[in-house]
C-alpha cells in the first residue's frame, strides 16, 4: 500500500524547495498523457522527414542502377576496334597524301600548304579517333567504377536512414504506449474516485436518514403535550407538536 501511495505522488505531483523560505512549493505537473503524445508526434515528424529523404536516395539509386545496367562493355569494346582499325587506316592514308603532297614539289609554298592542309583537316581527326578508340574502355571502365561508387553511397546512406528511421519509430511507439498507460491509470482512478465519492455520499445519505428518523419517532414513554408553551423547556418539537416525558403533568 506504502508503494502505491508513493508511486501516485511522484506521478502526479512535483515538489522543490524555495531556496529562500525552505518551504515546500506543491503543485500538480502538466498533462503527462498529452506530454508523452506530443514527444511522439515529434518523433513522427522526424520520422516522416527522414522517409522523404530515403525516398530521395531510392531514386538516386534506381537512377544510378538504370545507367549501370544500360552500359554494354562488350559492345563499346568491339566498337572501339572498329575505330581503331578505321582511324589507324584513315591516319596512314593522311600522312600517305600529305607526303605525297609535299614531295611533289619540295620547297615551295602551295605543295607544303596543300600537305599541311591535308594533315589538319584528315591526319590529325584520324589520330583523335585512334586515341579514343585506344581509352575508349579505360575511360567506361573509370565511368563505371564512379556509378558503382555512387550507388554503394546511396545505398550506405539508406541502410543509415533506416537505422534512425526504425529507432525513431520505437521511440514513438513507446511514447504513446506511456501515455496511453498514464491515461489508463488517470482512468482507473477516476473511476476509483467516483466509487469512494459514490459511497461515502450514500453512507451520509443512509446516515441522515437515519439520524432523521430516529428524531421523528416518540421515545417509548413519552406523550404529547398540550400546552407546549408553558413546556417550552421540556422535551422536543416531532413533526410539529412537542412531546415530553411523563414526569411533567399538562393541565
Amino acid at each position: 500500500m506504502k508503494s502505491h501511495v508513493i508511486f501516485f505522488v511522484v506521478a502526479f505531483f512535483s515538489t522543490s524547495t524555495s531556496s529562500s523560505g525552505g518551504e515546500l512549493d506543491i503543485y500538480p505537473p502538466a498533462n503527462v498523457p498529452a506530454e508523452w503524445r506530443r514527444l511522439a508526434a515529434d518523433y513522427q515528424t522526424k520520422i516522416d522527414a527522414l522517409k522523404e529523404d530515403r525516398k530521395s536516395r531510392g531514386e538516386k539509386v534506381q537512377t544510378t542502377r538504370d545507367k549501370l545496367n544500360a552500359i554494354d562493355f562488350a559492345k563499346v569494346s568491339e566498337q572501339a576496334k572498329q575505330d581503331m582499325e578505321e582511324g589507324l587506316d584513315d591516319l596512314a592514308e593522311a600522312l600517305k597524301d600529305a607526303a605525297t603532297e609535299y614531295f611533289e614539289g619540295p620547297g615551295k609554298r602551295d605543295n607544303v600548304i596543300d600537305a599541311g592542309t591535308t594533315i589538319i583537316t584528315e591526319a590529325l581527326p584520324a589520330f583523335k579517333q585512334v586515341y579514343e578508340a585506344q581509352f575508349a574502355e579505360v575511360d567506361l571502365q573509370f565511368e563505371m567504377d564512379e556509378l558503382q561508387t555512387d550507388l554503394n553511397r546511396y545505398e550506405r546512406e539508406i541502410r543509415d536512414l533506416d537505422r534512425k528511421i526504425d529507432d525513431l519509430q520505437r521511440n514513438a511507439d513507446l511514447s504513446k504506449t506511456v501515455a496511453e498507460a498514464y491515461e489508463q491509470q488517470i482512468k482507473q482512478t477516476n473511476e476509483k474516485t467516483k466509487e469512494v465519492v459514490f459511497k461515502v455520499v450514500e453512507s451520509a445519505r443512509a446516515a441522515t436518514k437515519t439520524a432523521q428518523e430516529k428524531h421523528d419517532t416518540v421515545p417509548p414513554g413519552w406523550q404529547e403535550c398540550t400546552c407546549p408553551d408553558a413546556h417550552t423547556n421540556y422535551g422536543r418539537v416531532i413533526k410539529g407538536h412537542r412531546y415530553h416525558a411523563t414526569g411533567p403533568m399538562c393541565p
